[in-house]
């Protein structure tokens, strides 16, 4: 079975400070815009905050039609040059951690490149490596 990296966000230590969120984009995109960011701090959660980031389970990848995603170097990675835009990534996602916006050419998804990990001030994000099984959905 495949490894791939892992982030996991503990909402117990997030205090919803976006740092993560300003990280992203700039790291990726050589912009503040977190209309950009891959990852999402939701504040009304009734337990707090929720960090919204995908966990690479792979889902997308086994149910993408056009096979436009794949695993480079343990991450979970979408080719421009494959990806139709046929959303069935987003429909798929079991965490809602992709999404398709005007701003980008493909469907905005995490990286799992531990930037929002380096710059988080209170450890609520970490990086794990974990084997991943095809799954899929009808």
């Amino acid at each position: 079975m495949p490894v791939v990296k892992r982030l996991f966000g503990d909402g117990s230590k997030c205090v919803g400070c976006n740092i993560c969120m300003m990280t992203c984009p700039m790291v990726n995109f050589g912009e503040e815009k977190l209309s950009k960011s891959k990852i999402k701090i939701i504040d009304n959660d009734p337990n707090g905050f929720r960090i919204n980031v995908c966990n690479n389970c792979g889902i997308c990848m086994w149910n993408c039609p056009e096979n436009a995603i794949s695993i480079v170097n343990k991450s979970i990675l979408i080719d421009e040059a494959l990806c139709t835009l046929c959303g069935v990534c987003v429909e798929v996602c079991p965490t809602k951690s992709i999404w398709i916006t005007s701003e980008l050419p493909i469907p905005n998804k995490c990286v799992t490149c531990g930037a929002c990990v380096d710059n988080c001030p209170t450890g609520a994000l970490k990086m794990t490596e974990m084997e991943i099984k095809p799954i899929y959905k009808a």
